[in-house]
């Protein structure tokens, strides 16, 4: 009985030279919580149940700012609690009382965090009453049992933070110290894992992203103070649900907290004052925070030189070496002499710099030569930057299982490139220029584990990549409508881009069909597209896109579009004989202008042609310009090696009689030229198909 009145005694004396942060909590929640809810629930002419959604909102799910005072006050008042192990006196006088040191640190502790808990559930609750009973709002004693679980998952955030402030103060004695060794703590392993991605992204060929390695995994496991983004996610959705990321702040908590009791009960008095409390952590921090420092400085030179940039990553390294431990040095010692002590350290900060430095420089752990034998892989799923960008671009993240290739001659292809494509890497040092694209791989191994890579594949390797590009599980996950065939969809759409005066505009067609006129076209469409080499998007431009739409016109945009190419005989024969598309035509031809782009604007040739034997002639040379939003466009115009001419097919006024409704529907607004000058006639953007300009016209051009 005589103990726990001496505890709330000591309590007592404790809250009353703490009375100034109190004040401060009791502050900030009245005007984060009541106030900052009477202003912002605005009643009048809302539904009651968006009424109650903004007032449980305001009261924590979605307010930010208890999220920045969850952090701002454990900091703070982790470093008020221990602030008198900075000063010699009175450490001397609380050490000297006759109380365990435990105590002593129980109360401060017990004492920060009822200054949190106590105002922000009392206030939590007086917001509910009072908007309430202003606003009339009903059922909010519903969500009670949320609030309070939401509640105790804030204040198990603010114990994080506010342990790591106490062990910061703990193990220093100087309260500027405190400060900086707090953001240490918070911020180490974010910042090294940040470095680590840095260097494997410059100096490795194939790394693929924090996103996709087992590194970023250890960023997420050792950095706790990662996961309170996604708790505060959590309740933007007013779950309550215990997931692993509080799990694992609460075991970091305690941890955090053991370590920092530990620390107290071992701390010297003698230390007050000092910039760090024990003697032996002085070389061990000056390595921690030398090495990646000298590492990041090396990475910085060599990132901003354009020669030599061996030669500036070493002089970064050496001058982040010295530099990084002699300020240390003066600021662990206090003394501007000290920066030039502790050489043994310096080595072995220099040594282990270097070391690892050369193993990122010489790939000493071979990541980039690494590749797996048939046997060990179960299967494979790919990501092309290139042919299937914009239609499955999560394949590698959620959706893994879209594309895997596990037939062994399958993945057999797949390990045969790779190990062409690290040979030339080899060869050439990665410094040639001659890369079409770049491919995501997943490897799945035995137990579960994987590995990602990235790879850039040469121009010679395209065919054999192709051959991947063709597999039945590629083609399905590139077009998903291929595993849709037997749904029902609303409408089918055409889409195109035109150009306007200014800019590129895109417009939209929907088909007036019925229902077997639907199935006969999505049917004739899939069985074109399932048969078509993949080889065929490098080759040609789509004519048209084409869309199956599930939902409303407003959700369209969330729908995939598919190319439609004219060696797609049969679809563009369904278009044409419903009177849908019409394969361009003399008849409606008002002229074509074919400009030739050249670096001397002053030397650019314009020629315009009207005569219907010159345009008979050019009709089978254009195709129409890029349509294929689903491919990178810069990919076809490399490989095809298109020249620099830019072509406008002029329409005329009479097309609108033609039964040809999709091209009238993109010729509204649309512009032509006559000689030199614009007029108001319609007129879609072309190009020169590879191969077949004509002769009169490039003679006409020179």
């Amino acid at each position: 009985m005589t103990s726990i009145r001496l505890f709330l005694n000591l309590m007592k004396e404790n809250a009353k030279q703490r009375s100034w942060l109190i004040a401060l909590h009791i502050v900030f929640f009245f005007f984060a919580l009541p106030v900052f809810g009477i202003l912002a629930i605005q009643p009048g002419g809302v539904p009651r149940e968006t009424v109650l959604e903004n007032l449980l909102s305001i009261i924590g799910f979605k307010n930010y700012l208890i999220y920045m005072g969850t952090v701002g006050l454990g900091v703070l008042t982790g470093l008020n609690g221990f602030s008198y192990l900075f000063d010699r006196r009175k450490v001397d006088f609380y050490h000297s009382l006759p109380i365990k040191r435990e105590k002593l640190y129980l109360v401060s502790y017990v004492n920060g965090l009822l200054m949190f808990v106590l105002p922000y559930v009392l206030f939590t609750l007086l917001s509910l009453a009072i908007c309430s009973s202003m606003y009339k709002i009903t059922g909010v004693g519903a969500y009670i049992g949320n609030l309070f679980a939401l509640m105790g998952e804030n204040i198990l955030v603010y114990l994080l933070f506010y342990s790591t402030a106490i062990l910061a103060a703990t193990l220093v004695g100087n309260v500027v110290i405190s400060i900086l060794a707090t953001g240490v703590l918070t911020l180490y392993n974010l910042l090294v894992c940040v470095l680590f991605e840095g260097l494997c992204t410059m100096f490795f060929n194939n790394y693929i992203g924090s996103v996709f390695n087992d590194f970023y995994t250890m960023k997420a496991i050792f950095n706790p103070f990662l996961w309170y983004p996604s708790i505060i996610d959590r309740w933007s959705d007013i779950n309550t649900a215990w997931n692993m990321d509080l799990t694992k702040i609460l075991i970091w908590t305690l941890g955090i907290t053991v370590g920092s009791v530990i620390v107290y009960h071992f701390r010297k008095s003698e230390a007050a004052g000092n910039a760090i409390a024990f003697d032996r952590l002085k070389p061990v921090l000056r390595f921690f925070l030398t090495v990646p420092i000298a590492l990041a400085s090396g990475a910085m030179f060599r990132l901003m030189a354009v020669d030599f940039e061996d030669g500036w990553l070493i002089f970064g390294l050496v001058m982040g070496c010295f530099l990084t431990h002699a300020i240390l040095q003066i600021i662990m010692e206090f003394d501007f002499k000290a920066a030039f002590k502790g050489l043994k350290c310096l080595a072995f900060c220099a040594v282990a710099t270097f070391l690892i430095a050369g193993i990122f420089k010489f790939d000493l752990l071979g990541y980039d030569s690494w590749v797996p034998t048939t046997s060990k892989v179960q299967s494979i799923s790919i990501y092309d930057d290139g042919l299937t960008r914009g239609l499955y671009s999560t394949i590698l993240q959620e959706g893994r299982n879209e594309m895997t290739l596990s037939d062994e001659s399958d993945i057999a292809k797949v390990i045969s490139l790779v190990e062409n494509i690290s040979s030339y890497q080899e060869r050439t040092n990665n410094e040639s220029n001659t890369y079409y694209t770049s491919v995501k791989i997943c490897y799945r191994l035995s137990f579960g584990r994987e590995r990602f890579r990235n790879y850039e594949i040469p121009r010679q390797y395209i065919n054999q990549f192709l051959e991947i590009c063709n597999t039945k599980e590629y083609k399905n996950a590139t077009y998903p409508i291929l595993q849709n065939q037997d749904k029902e969809y609303r409408a089918i759409y055409l889409t195109g881009e035109l150009a306007t005066r200014n800019n590129y505009e895109e417009v939209v067609y929907e088909l007036n069909l019925n229902s077997e006129q639907k199935r006969l076209l999505l049917s004739t469409y899939c069985k074109e597209l399932e048969a078509m080499d993949m080889s065929l998007r490098l080759r040609e431009n789509a004519i048209l896109n084409i869309g199956f739409m599930e939902g409303t016109r407003e959700s369209m945009y969330d729908d995939l579009e598919y190319p439609i190419y004219s060696s797609f005989t049969d679809t563009c024969k369904l278009l044409e004989d419903w009177g849908i598309y019409s394969p361009l035509s003399a008849d409606f031809i008002d002229s074509v202008r074919v400009t030739l782009n050249v670096y001397d604007e002053s030397k650019k040739v314009t020629k315009v042609f009207t005569k219907k034997e010159d345009l008979e002639k050019l009709i089978p040379a254009l195709t129409p310009n890029y349509m294929d939003h689903n491919i990178d466009v810069s990919l076809i115009n490399d490989l095809k090696g298109v020249d620099n001419y830019e072509v406008r097919v002029a329409f005329k006024k009479s097309l609108v009689d033609i039964n040809s409704k999709l091209v009238n529907f993109r010729l509204e607004n649309t512009y032509t030229y006559d000689e030199g000058e614009e007029t108001s006639k319609g007129s879609i953007s072309y190009q020169f198909k590879e191969g077949k300009l004509p002769k009169f016209v490039e003679e006409m051009m020179k």
